[in-house]
């Protein structure tokens, strides 16, 4: 098996056994990208965190590091069997290095090559002359394939690399124009400096080679003013002046000195190493290129051949033609000269030729520059330059004709021993000779086995090359044009940019705005992906409304230069959204329909609108429209809102979908809204809500509450000075607002949200509006509301003092359903908690209010922490009432309390079922957390089948997706994960420090098991004193798994009152699993604990019952495990009982449904039940 290849010169990029491989989060891709800076030396484990973290690594960066080793090993060798010593990336003492040879990383390579040009010139027995030495930096060069650590210069350590790295590869480009300079190949020189010195105006050499090689092509006046810039550059930036060379250089300008004309030495035929650079994986276009394989095979029957592939900026043109060339370019096989002579009788014929099919091609290609003062013909030039390096340079004194029969002879020459492939790039910018040049090259070589790929912007292909591509009609094989990637290409390019995870919504949200176009996926993958958090996952979709600098600067590219009257309408149709009719555009610009259908058609021409036969008007893709739209000063893009709301309103009657569609008026009201019209903006505002609140449309009104809350504070409603009205209508819609985003999923914008409400309401001192403050979250609540961390007691308080007072029955149930998401994490806290719980059931069981039934019924499981967890009578009740008032969101939460009780009594059959139906019905806001939670299924069955890495690796990304998605609670629950994997293997020395922390912050609920991490990190004193301090008294959070850390510590201490105290305490829990009640992890069975508390006792016989009971529970749970996984493995239809989740099911619901193996598609299940 081939080495594994990485390229980190440009995308960063993994190859093995020759295939592409998506590394996908950014965190992999950056341990990866580490280790390759280290160029094979050993990195330790303390500075490879360091590094990854930049200096503030969580508490469970070295368990997340040994994920994605763990992970990048099983990349980099998937055929490797387990437990065998890995060869690639292997483990040093205290660290970790990547063993590749330098061959198969890009950066070694280079460098490299580099080395060896600097040792050949050192060589005394051997001086290269220069077209050796060209050669050998040509290589080197050839190594790069964009900007370096491409999606990772965010990471400190990544920026240096690619500072360092940029500097050898400039140095490289200099030392080869100078060696170009020698050659008397002056425009080579100014062609590919020109960009250099553009982004690196501080480089003098580059600077006084450009200026020599203008000087030498007749340019005086630039050349002076490339010295001039350096000068200023270096004066400004750094306050010094250029060096003596450069000085001297103008001096010799200025003076029109002799030396700065030179002529090429003497040169010898010597074929040429193609400068083809490595193509990117191909991502989609499947068929495009096989077409552009199958016309190659055609061409080696002896016929020219041209294919044209058009396509807008960023479309994929090149990446596509360079797959299939570079495909051409390393095929083997037998050469034509092995088959005789070259000569006018070599076979051309399909049948002679049909056993050549494996032919190696000569690629050469050549660019059409998009620099001011290039040479004619300059594309030609690099092909000619390509095919033969000793050829002089033939634009100085040559016309077309000229280079046309140059590169004739040279095909010809070529073709007597293999097929040509000529790769013509970006003819929309070719000149009138690079055309001419094309049509004369194609009509001499009709008869020779030569291809022509030309890759085009059709909006932007002027009517000399449309005239070309009419001419050479007879030659054509294929027009190739590219319409952007379909979905599963697009997941792919979003992978490669290190967007890892993407659900079916946002991949759609992703290929809507992007319009399928292959760069700007990237770019805005690449975005997303920088949002994340270190090994977490992408933003979120709203996110998306960011355009990033590199497609704003291609899209404006396209706008410049279009015709008068075109960028107004394009900016006016962009005030419309998505598109807009002609006529109301028409009546919006006070133009004439007539003339307006003028200007749109030269957009349309442009690749910029598109039009139907309806008259309705729209952006090419969503970019396009935010380009424009974000070019509008703000200032008029405000007016011209507000216009189009008053445009609307007067034509009404000619226009009613539009005019009294609420949404429409709204999004023009709230974004054309000023502080005098605020006021009435609202009204339109609340007439859009309405709408949602009459579909039941809870979750998407959000957008629409926080616009209302944002106009109240236009119109200063926010003063205190305020008309009280309208302060209270601001209440009203932070309340609204709230539960919207309850609903949305979004936890941590709601909590923020309703403490403004709640100051608010205080500042306004009437009680119901406190009231209806505090209780303004009705949102069925799925998971932890409150930071366990930094309990608000302050809210506790308020909640307290206003169950004292009298009030309606619904309120007090609010209130007190508000109580239980408060509660403190004390005895105390718990106890109330419980209380009020029980309160609010059975005061809504008298009122006859479904949802309020259901509200109490969850925040009664939702307290439940003692183990009498997940009482199995109040989720079937809740069940039942949301069946009967069509109450969907409880109905999905009664399915998960459900699921929580099975996985409580280790029926994890039952549990896997209940899971199902739970996602199957969960609405878009809860689908994010109940994935977060059903999510550890997958690392429990792991945990229980002793798969510690990939329990470890899906505890990694829980945890990435809680933080992303607002958890309160996430390192909390990060530390219980961690907890059960290091009880796994036996040791919490590990997380001693992080327990600490968590100790200081709670002491009753982490002492526990920070005693035991104590004693395994080898302080049995320290353990000991917490020991005799912290005694957990009864009924506490979570107290069978605290009685099981504290039952390992007793045993170690030889505690035997204890031990008995702890084996009376855990008998009533025998047949279970310790710490599955917390649906996070598993602290094993809990007859294995009574086992050694029993054996400590004395009592041998009692011992080995227990342990036949752990014995039969594992064989129990994994016996389900097995079954659940060999139903997994069974092909789609193989069983008819399997879970097909048939009804209305959102395609989102099926991507989320496939990302935890164990629930979905496994068990049999009712739908709807």
């Amino acid at each position: 098996m081939a080495e594994p290849q990485v390229n980190v010169l440009g995308p960063l990029q993994l190859s093995v056994n020759n295939l592409p491989v998506a590394l996908g989060a950014t965190m992999l891709r950056a341990v990866l990208a580490r280790l390759v800076i280290a160029g094979g030396r050993s990195v330790s484990t303390d500075r490879l965190v360091d590094d990854l973290w930049e200096g503030q690594p969580p508490p469970s960066a070295a368990s997340v590091l040994q994920v994605h080793i763990h992970n990048l090993r099983r990349t980099l060798e998937p055929d490797r069997v387990r437990r065998a010593p890995c060869r690639y990336l292997v483990s040093t003492t205290g660290g970790y290095a990547l063993e590749l040879a330098p061959d198969s990383v890009d950066a070694w390579r280079f460098e490299q090559r580099l080395r060896r040009y600097e040792e050949c010139l050192r060589d005394p027995a051997h001086t290269p002359d220069l077209r050796e030495r060209r050669c050998l930096l040509d290589a080197a060069l050839a190594c790069w394939n964009g900007s370096p650590f491409e999606g990772l210069t965010g990471f400190a350590w990544a920026a240096r690399e690619v500072s360092r790295l940029t500097d050898l590869r400039l140095t490289a480009a200099e030392l080869r124009a100078q060696i170009e300079l020698e050659l008397n190949r002056p425009t080579e020189v100014a062609i590919e400096l020109r960009p250099l010195f553009d982004d690196h105006p501080e480089r003098e050499e580059c600077a006084r080679l450009l200026a020599t090689a203008q000087y030498r092509l007749g340019q005086q006046a630039q050349a002076l003013a490339t010295i001039r810039r350096a000068r200023e550059y270096l004066l400004e930036e750094f306050g010094v002046d250029p060096g003596p060379a450069l000085c001297e250089l103008e001096s010799a300008i200025l003076n029109h000195s002799v030396a700065l004309t030179a002529t090429a030495p003497p040169m010898s035929p010597e074929p040429s190493a193609s400068r083809m650079r490595d193509a990117r994986p191909a991502c989609g276009y499947g068929a495009e290129r096989a077409a552009l394989l199958r016309v190659a095979a055609e061409t080696r029957s002896g016929q020219l051949r041209l294919v044209w592939v058009s396509g807008e900026a960023g479309a994929g043109k090149t990446t596509l033609a360079d797959s299939a060339l570079c495909q051409l370019s390393r095929q083997q096989g037998r050469l034509w000269s092995q088959r005789g002579p070259a000569s006018a009788d070599r076979p051309r014929d399909g049948a002679e030729q049909s056993g050549a099919t494996g032919l190696e091609w000569t690629v050469v290609r050549g660019g059409c520059p998009e620099v001011d003062g290039a040479p004619v013909a300059w594309a030609w030039a690099e092909i000619i330059a390509e095919l033969d390096p000793t050829v002089p340079d033939v634009l100085a004194a040559g016309d077309a004709f000229t280079v046309a029969r140059t590169v004739v002879k040279l095909c010809r020459q070529t073709t007597a021993n293999r097929p040509v492939a000529i790769l013509l790039e970006d003819a929309h910018r070719a000149d009138d000779a690079t055309m001419q040049v094309l049509r004369q090259v194609a009509s001499w070589l009709r008869n020779e086995p030569v291809l022509i790929v030309v890759t085009l912007r059709g909006s932007e292909s002027g009517p000399g090359l449309r005239a070309t591509a009419a001419a050479l009609a007879h030659s054509t094989a294929e027009w190739v044009e590219l319409a952007g990637l379909d979905l599963d290409a697009t997941r792919e390019v979003a992978r490669e940019a290190g967007l890892d995870e993407l659900s079916r919504d946002t991949l759609e949200l992703l290929h809507r705005r992007t319009g399928g176009n292959p760069l700007f996926v990237r770019e805005m993958a690449k975005t997303l992906a920088a949002q994340a958090a270190p090994g977490g996952e992408s933003s979120v979709p709203g996110d998306m409304a960011e355009l990033p600098d590199s497609i704003r600067e291609l899209i404006n590219h396209r706008l410049t230069g279009l015709p008068d009257g075109v960028a107004a309408a394009l900016q006016h149709l962009s005030i419309w959204g998505d598109g807009v009719d002609l006529r109301i555009l028409s009546l919006a610009m006070d133009m004439g329909e007539d003339e307006l259908i003028d200007v749109i058609a030269a957009a349309e021409a442009a690749g910029l609108v598109r039009t139907d036969r309806t008259g309705r008007i729209t952006f090419d893709h969503a970019l396009i429209h935010d380009s424009v739209y974000l070019r509008i000063p703000m200032l008029r893009r405000v007016r011209m809102h507000w216009a189009a709301l008053e445009l609307l309103n007067e034509n009404a009657d000619d226009y009613p979908g539009l005019a009294r569609d609420p949404e429409i008026l709204a999004r023009h009201a709230v974004l054309g809204a000023r502080p005098d019209t605020a006021t009435r903006a609202l009204s339109y505002v609340s007439a859009a809500v309405r709408r949602c609140t009459e579909r039941n449309m809870r979750a998407d009104s959000a957008k629409l509450w926080r616009a209302a809350v944002e106009l109240h504070g236009l119109a200063g409603h926010e003063s205190e000075q305020a008309d009280r009205a309208d302060r209270v209508a601001l209440l009203d819609a932070r309340c609204q607002l709230v539960n919207a985003l309850g609903y949305q999923g979004h936890l941590l914008e709601a909590r923020t949200e309703r403490d403004h409400a709640i100051a608010l309401a205080r500042q306004l001192g009437d009680h119901d509006l406190l009231v209806r403050a505090l209780t303004c979250w009705r949102a069925p609540v799925v998971w932890a509301v409150q930071d366990y961390l930094a309990t608000d007691t302050a809210v506790q308080d308020l909640i307290t003092e206003c169950l004292t007072r009298e009030q309606s029955t619904e309120h007090k149930i609010r209130l007190l359903i508000a109580a239980v998401y408060a509660f403190s994490l004390t005895p105390e806290g718990l106890a109330l908690g419980h209380q009020r719980g029980t309160q609010a059931v059975a005061l809504a069981r008298c009122l006859g209010n479904p949802e309020l039934l259901c509200a109490a019924l969850n925040s009664a499981m939702y307290i439940r922490f003692d183990g009498t967890v997940y009482p199995p009578q109040l989720a079937q009740e809740m069940l039942a009432v949301a069946k009967r008032a069509g109450l969907s969101e409880y109905r999905t939460l009664a399915h998960y309390a459900l699921y929580r009780r099975a996985l409580y009594d280790a029926e994890l059959a039952e549990a896997s079922r209940q899971a199902a139906t739970a996602v199957e019905g969960a609405t878009d806001g809860q689908l994010p957390q109940l994935m977060e939670i059903l999510q550890v299924f997958t690392a429990l069955s792991a945990l229980l089948s002793d798969d510690i890495p990939t329990a470890r690796k899906v505890y990694a990304e829980l945890s990435a997706r809680m933080n992303q998605h607002g958890n309160a609670n996430a390192t909390v629950l990060r530390v219980c994960a961690d907890l059960g994997l290091a009880w796994a293997e036996g040791d919490l020395s590990p997380l001693a420090k992080p327990l600490s922390k968590m100790y200081s912050q709670l002491p009753n609920s982490a002492a526990q098991p920070y005693i035991v991490a104590l004693l395994h990190a080898g302080e049995p004193s320290r353990a000991r004193a917490l020991y005799d301090r912290y005694s957990p008294e009864w009924p506490y959070y979570y107290p069978f798994v605290l009685a099981t850390f504290r039952a390992h510590a007793a045993l170690r201490f030889g505690d035997i009152r204890e031990i008995r105290r702890l084996y009376d305490k855990l008998s009533t829990r025998s047949g279970r699993i310790s710490g599955m009640e917390t649906l996070l992890t598993s602290f094993g069975p809990v007859d294995s604990l009574l086992a050694e508390l029993a054996a400590a006792l004395g009592d041998s016989e009692l011992a080995g019952i227990h342990r036949n009971r752990a014995e039969q529970l594992l064989r129990h749970v994994r016996a389900d495990l097995a079954g659940l996984e060999t139903r997994q493995r069974q092909p789609a239809g193989a069983t008819a009982h399997l879970p097909a989740f048939r009804g209305p099911v959102r395609a989102s619901k099926s991507i989320a449904l496939s990302g935890v193996s164990q629930i979905a598609h496994v068990v049999d299940h009712t739908p709807g039940e």
